[in-house]
């Protein structure tokens, strides 16, 4: 068992394996010795109701529990827990095998609560998620990643009732469509963070209902139904700092033109296997978004040399670059030398044209550097002595 406590026992990790008697009875007693708890996190896979009910939750100020991945926890132990915990502002069900039942609970029991994530949860429905937006009308984030079940019923009355949500995530929730989200759009005008990932029947007309929204970061990767035409209407929200683009196998050059033509002050986006995208692509963003820090261009192979110019003349604050797959060589790597001094993570691998010659150009002009993958590049001892002399803050390197 591991025990970690902060400020005067105002958090405490409870982590181990499996769990014992004897650990219960040290945790009751940091518990009743210990008036000022606020924050506890259960890193123990078998967690159970048993041990759950056994504990004594009387009096305690507990405001947030995370209960994440304890997926022998179902709603009776989460029960026993929030009727005698109704201070609660924030909750981490994360895998719990919990139903609507539990929703309900918390509705009844915690109205103060702000955070909720029941990703992976996938026996709640839009029952459940309507009857915790009734009594919950504080929330601002909420995760409902992989929750099957729900659908535009559940998400329309969670945007009635809950309009101060700031950051939502609806990561695989196939049954969410433009409809849902259009009503997201008019009631949730805070909303700053929306995740969609792999939300299949998400379209381009979605993007259409945002643009008066105060988002700054949104992730739209494995959609397939998301084209350049969605792109223009994205670009339409000039506050986007972090777009995900991964997978959205129908983006082209044109997409990010509009992107960059709009969103000026992107500083991260990741274009994993958007195969379409060639140096023009990155030569739209260099120009539209020169302080970006962080770009994922994997499995783009039509992404070369010329592109690293590109970036490398604009975008001086690049630290972390990913270019797994791409057609990059010892040329390219010059550039990146010479233009982003200040990057600190880059992944090369499987850029097979590279050489000792290029590590040799990184040693010489990136001597931030921290972590670097070169997993199946063509390098020897020899380059990698270039980089324990240039680079002497390297502390992670795959080879």
């Amino acid at each position: 068992m591991s025990l970690h406590c902060k400020a005067a026992l105002s958090y405490i990790e409870f982590s181990t394996l499996s769990i014992s008697n004897e650990d219960l009875s040290t945790f009751q007693f940091l518990l009743s010795r210990s008036l000022k708890v606020q924050q506890i996190s259960f890193c123990i896979p078998n967690l159970t109701d048993t041990e759950l009910t056994h504990l004594d939750w009387t009096g305690r100020g507990l405001t947030s529990i995370d209960l994440s991945g304890c997926r022998g926890v179902t709603d009776i132990g989460i029960t026993h827990l929030v009727t005698e915990c109704r201070g609660l502002t924030t909750i981490d069900l994360r895998e719990c095998d919990v139903t609507d039942h539990v929703l309900t609970i918390l509705a009844d029991h915690c109205p103060h609560l702000t955070s909720v994530d029941i990703n992976q949860c996938e026996k709640i429905t839009d029952t459940g998620l309507v009857r915790l937006a009734k009594g919950c009308t504080k929330l601002t984030s909420i995760n409902i990643a992989y929750c099957w079940l729900i659908t535009d019923t559940g998400l329309t009355q969670l945007a009635e009732r809950c309009s101060a949500l700031s950051s939502i995530v609806l990561s695989g929730c196939i049954g969410i469509t433009d409809i849902g989200l259009t009503h997201l759009a008019e009631k949730c005008k805070d909303l700053t963070s929306i995740d969609l990932s792999a939300c299949s029947q998400i379209t381009d007309a979605h993007l259409t209902c945002m643009i008066y929204r105060a988002l700054t970061s949104i992730d739209l990767s494995y959609i397939q139904n998301i084209t350049d035409t969605g792109l223009a209407h994205l670009a339409l929200i000039r506050g986007l700092t972090s777009v995900n683009l991964s997978s959205c196998e129908s983006i082209t050059d044109v997409g990010l033109a509009h992107l960059a033509g709009g969103c000026k002050g992107l500083t991260s986006i990741d274009l994993t296997e958007c195969e379409n995208l060639t140096d023009t692509g990155l030569e739209h963003l260099a120009n539209g978004c020169s302080g970006l820090t962080s770009i994922i261009v994997t499995f783009c192979e039509c992404i070369t040399d010329a592109g690293m110019a590109h970036l490398a003349e604009r975008c001086k604050d690049l630290t972390s670059l990913d270019l797994r797959y791409c057609s990059v060589t010892d040329t390219g790597l010059e550039h990146l030398a010479k233009g982003c001094r200040g990057l600190t993570s880059i992944d090369l691998s499987n850029c097979y044209c590279i050489t000792d010659a290029g590590l040799a150009h990184l040693a010489e002009g990136c001597k931030d550097l921290t972590s670097l993958n070169l997993r199946y590049c063509s390098v020897t001892d020899t380059g990698l002595a270039h980089l324990a002399e240039g680079c002497r803050g390297l502390t992670l390197i795959r080879r």
